[in-house]
């Protein structure tokens, strides 16, 4: 292995670009609801998808973006966006995510998923995790900012995949790019 300071090099480094967005004063409610405006002219959801993003003001101070329910969709007891068919999913996929930031923008956690069904009938989920401080056993057994790819959104057992620094908007994007090729960026 290349050694543990590599590892938390890593973490610092996500550290270090989570809170660089203070100085950004990024609205995180308003940059969702772009990306999601852009996936909807494309007709990957409803255009109503501007009406379904709320956020509210926890513990006096921290700012959690989310799903409203006055969306299309639910999955495990959470509003959801539904997906139209993609390229690699069938119609009705489900969209999720939940952004909590400090009133500067600096993001404390978020978590941005998407499920849904194969064209060859498996189940197909992908989760973007950044978590709020260091779990487990270290960097390596539960990274800082890590995806959960498997067929159940449930599962405990589903390992996790180290990712650099990306933000909310960009982990839908990407997510949104890995069951649509047309959505890749054009260089």
């Amino acid at each position: 292995m290349s050694g543990k300071a590599n590892w938390e090099n890593r973490v610092k480094s996500i550290i270090a670009s989570r809170n660089a967005l203070s100085t950004d004063k990024v609205d995180w409610k308003n940059a969702l609801i772009k990306a999601l405006t852009r996936l909807a002219e494309k007709k990957f959801c409803a255009l109503e998808v501007q009406g379904w993003v709320s956020s509210k003001t926890i513990d006096g101070k921290k700012r959690l973006v989310t799903i409203s329910n006055s969306a299309d969709g639910l999955v495990g007891g959470h509003y959801a966006i539904k997906i139209a068919t993609t390229s690699n999913l069938n119609a009705d996929a489900l969209l999720t995510f939940i952004v909590t930031s400090n009133p500067d923008s600096s993001i404390l956690s978020y978590a941005v998923g998407l499920q849904g069904v194969q064209k060859n009938g498996d189940a197909w989920y992908a989760r973007i995790c950044l978590d709020p401080v260091q779990r487990g056993h270290g960097p390596c057994s539960h990274p800082l900012l890590h995806c959960h790819i498997g067929k159940n959104a449930s599962s405990q057992n589903d390992p996790r995949t180290p990712l650099p620094w990306i933000t909310p908007v960009e982990a839908v994007e990407w997510l949104m790019a890995t069951v649509e090729p047309g959505l890749e960026p054009s260089w």
